[in-house]
């Protein structure tokens, strides 16, 4: 379309229209004479022209197009997304938004999230490969009365996080959840840990399924919970002991690593992730790099951070599942727990098993089978033979056969003639086996005899043999008031450790029993806010009564100073009483007597001690153990103290601590001492409502040990530790901690050598 205007000239670029120009139809009928003439320059896209001289106006004449070339167009303004690829949904660009989301499978009520990564590989030693991951999460309601939670991930390796956090992104995790009113269902990877139970304990990483069923009565104090599930177990748990009288032992002021082993002194196993429970000196510690420990399941190593102090003296225990993958295991578990008004009453039950028909370690013959099936609960007899004859092969790790001192020994060889033996070894402890591992220019390893006991390896296989673990527990409660209760609890167990065989099957069954009264807490009229609490109970575990997992206190055996592991009944009576009006003013005392025929005849007494008088505060704990056996006597003394008073910017205290451990045999002479020391520490810390907080602490600490029938001092340390940390401004948090300790040997009667230990972190 043609167009004729006349435009006045503000300036040397003026646009000629709203829509595109047509270039050659462009004609200047004003101004005509030559020596007013103008040259120009036209942007088609834009419709502006470009003068050379400029006029007061012009009449031109051009032809338009029907639309404009550079107006852009688009579904959705790339304007209009926030930094993180998120569309604004404000008023004013509502009139961009779809009416609806565009989904591939509809799905209204349910919100999804994930991402699919693929990835290509290759090398000059590999073909090209594609990697795939998935990662997906599902939440919202599939009906009005039914939820869905699901995970669904999958890599083509297995990841196990670092185990350098706190909280754990656990890979390769899937479960599905349907959650209603009165019933929940999970089915994947999931965990199954125990109910409310005296003695059935247990928490295990499996993949199955476990269902939940929820009922309820018009009257509220009616109520039930029926809970089963079945899954194949992950692992196997176990729990591992270092320090003072343990085979594993702590270095001082080396933090790490430790590594963990299985309960045969497997050392090359794997942690399943987040499975593990830590104690330092009976405290449980925080898994994280700017807490307590980090850990790698991968090589099953703990290395504790500088904000704990490892010494010789210190002690660590660890509980963790770890991957075994020696039989396939089914666990089965359930539970029913019901409440009727005052009464309340359950029953759970719970079993792991073996499947014996399935090893997936190594590959059992029937003669193999067997032999097994005729050692019976002898475990250290599970053992088969390493050797097989599979005749020559190049390029294989084979030994040949020969004798030396009347032994028949294998050789490494790649003779055709003679290698024609396949051997596997296994690790024994040092010094109980006969072939060492060589070093060779060979591709695998290969092992040398040396002869006994020069070794640590033997050419057999250590067979762990499958095995049965089950607990029926069932236990009830009746509310006598609104703060009384009476209560009893039976377990009845099965621990078979040899699926195998038959023998010895005597000792499999077990059972215990518990009953007990409890004042949760009565008021006391005249102590204003005080109430009275007291309770006492009975139990007794039959010698072959075999917990499922720990359910007594991780220090437990060591208070009472046993030593034998044997089987042997157990009759335990506790009694108990005391005033509480908070955790800051309590007195409590706890009297427990024990008789293990054998091995503990003795009494404990507990007394927890707090008072808070306006700013100070006295915190204080005793404990008296005396256990009389046969040929020896154990007595133990225990004291620790903390008072300090709280001003607005800071808190000066002190503490006390003791701790007296000492075995005598039968005619009083000392015989060892698992602790025997005096602590004195002097400390001042910010107040709890500071922001900024601080810490400076001195300690002197004095320990003995058993020398020559008496206690001989054996050892003076001082500690020093200092700490401060809080925020700078709104975006920075800083934390220093730093620990100087010496410790002085020369006074002991071995005269070991002294040793200093520095250790500092900072953070920001």
């Amino acid at each position: 379309r043609k167009r004729c205007k006349w435009i006045v000239v503000p300036n040397s670029q003026f646009e000629l229209d709203s829509l595109s120009v047509f270039p050659s139809s462009i004609q200047l009928n004003y101004p005509k004479d030559s020596t007013t003439s103008i040259s120009y320059d036209i942007n088609t896209n834009k419709a502006t022209l470009i003068s050379d001289h400029i006029v007061d106006s012009i009449y031109v004449c051009f032809t338009v197009l029907p639309y404009k070339l550079n107006r852009p167009y688009f579904k959705r303004d790339v304007s209009k997304y926030d930094s993180n690829a998120i569309y604004k949904d404000d008023y004013s660009y509502r009139r961009f938004m779809p009416d609806k989301k565009e989904e591939l499978f509809t799905s209204p009520g349910i919100n999804k999230t994930g991402n699919i990564s693929r990835g290509v590989s290759f090398g000059n030693n590999q073909n090209v490969f594609v990697n795939s991951v998935l990662n997906l999460q599902l939440e919202g309601k599939l009906t009005e009365g039914v939820s869905i939670t699901a995970v669904i991930s999958d890599q083509n390796i297995p990841f196990q996080p670092d185990g350098n956090t706190q909280q754990l992104q656990e890979f390769d995790k899937v479960y599905v959840q349907l959650k209603s009113k009165n019933a929940n269902l999970i089915a994947g990877d999931l965990v199954m840990k125990n109910r409310p139970s005296n003695f059935l304990k247990y928490y295990r990483n499996v993949q199955g399924t476990q269902a939940e069923v929820f009922t309820h009565g018009k009257d509220s104090t009616i109520h039930s919970v029926t809970s089963g599930g079945i899954a194949i177990s992950k692992g196997k748990f176990n729990s591992m002991q270092f320090g003072v009288g343990q085979p594993d032992s702590l270095s001082e002021g080396v933090q790490g690593p430790y590594r963990l082993k299985g309960p045969n002194n497997e050392r090359f196993i794997i942690i399943l992730a987040n499975s593990e429970k830590i104690y330092l000196d009976g405290r449980l510690l925080k898994r994280g790099w700017d807490f307590d420990y980090v850990i790698d399941y991968n090589t099953a190593e703990i290395t504790f951070t500088n904000n704990v102090l490892i010494t010789r003296f210190s002690r660590v225990r660890v509980d963790f599942e770890y991957s075994d993958k020696n039989f396939s295991r089914t666990i089965m578990n359930f539970s029913h727990y019901q409440d009727y008004k005052r009464v309340h009453g359950f029953i759970s039950y719970y079993q792991e098993k073996d499947n014996p028909n399935n090893p997936l370690a190594v590959s059992l013959t029937e003669a193999d089978k067997q032999y097994l099936s005729g050692i019976g609960d002898t475990l250290n007899k599970a053992i088969v033979t390493g050797v097989k004859n599979v005749g020559y092969t190049a390029n294989k790790i084979l030994y040949k056969d020969t004798t030396i001192a009347g032994k028949k020994v294998y050789i490494f060889s790649t003779s055709p003639d003679s290698a024609i033996y396949d051997v596997s070894f296994s690790e024994v402890d040092q010094g109980k086996g006969s072939y060492i591992l060589d070093v060779l220019p060979v591709n695998g390893r290969v092992y040398k005899y040396v002869g006994y006991p020069n070794g640590n390896f033997e050419p057999i296989k250590i067979i762990s043999t499958p095995k049965q673990k089950q607990m029926i527990a069932v236990g009830g409660s009746l509310d006598v008031s609104k703060t009384d209760l009476v209560f009893v609890e039976s377990a009845f167990t099965v621990n078979d450790v040899n699926l195998y065989s038959n023998y010895d099957s005597q000792d499999d069954k077990g059972y215990a029993y518990k009953v007990g009264y409890v004042n949760k807490g009565r008021k006391i009229s005249f102590l204003d806010k005080y109430k009275w609490i007291a309770s006492a109970d009975y139990e007794y575990d039959d010698k072959n009564f075999v917990a499922i997992d720990r359910f007594r206190t991780t220090d437990f055996e060591r208070d009472w100073s046993e030593s034998l592991t044997k089987k042997i009944e157990n009759n335990i009576l506790n009694v108990s009483t005391g005033i509480v009006k908070d955790d800051k003013n309590r007195i409590n005392y706890l009297f427990t007597r024990r008789e293990k025929p054998g091995d503990v005849d003795g009494n404990q007494q507990t007394l927890v001690l707090n008072k808070s008088i306006s700013k100070l505060q006295f915190i204080g704990t005793g404990f008296l153990m005396n256990n009389n056996k046969k040929q020896e006597m154990a007595d133990w003394k225990r004291f620790n103290t903390n008072l300090y008073y709280s001003f607005k910017y800071f808190v000066p205290g002190a503490m006390i601590n003791m701790d007296h451990n000492v075995v005598f045999d039968s005619v009083g002479k000392v015989k060892r001492t698992t602790m025997y020391y005096d602590e004195q520490k002097y400390y001042i810390r910010n107040n709890d409502k500071n922001k900024f907080k601080y810490f400076m602490d001195y300690a002197i600490r004095n320990d003995k040990e058993a020398f020559s029938g008496s206690m001989r001092d054996n050892s003076r340390t001082e500690t020093t530790n200092l700490g401060a940390g809080g925020k700078l401004g709104k975006n920075h948090l800083v934390n220093t901690t730093f620990t100087y300790r010496y410790q002085d040997n020369d006074i002991g009667p071995t005269r070991l050598q002294n040793e200093e230990t520095v250790m500092g972190r900072g953070e920001w």
